[in-house]
């Protein structure tokens, strides 16, 4: 189970050590820096606002971009 207040680079980080064997020695994603490994893995995400516990339901928060909620 991944922690809840992971950034998508620091995920990004996790799928690469788990991965790095299937690209060839080459590959831009071995250079080690962000930019690459960004570039290199793509994934979406689809819906990271987080939800907590209020009277006994799971509420969505607010989004931390527009700091409004999206039902």
């Amino acid at each position: 189970m991944l922690d809840s207040k992971l950034t998508i680079l620091e995920i990004k980080r996790l799928i690469y050590n788990k991965i790095k064997p299937a690209f060839k020695d080459s590959h831009p994603i071995h250079s080690g820096t962000d930019e690459d490994l960004n570039h290199s893995l793509i994934f979406h995400v689809y819906d990271n606002i987080p939800k907590y516990r209020k009277d006994g339901y799971l509420k969505k928060g607010n989004c931390e971009f527009c700091k409004t909620s999206h039902g």
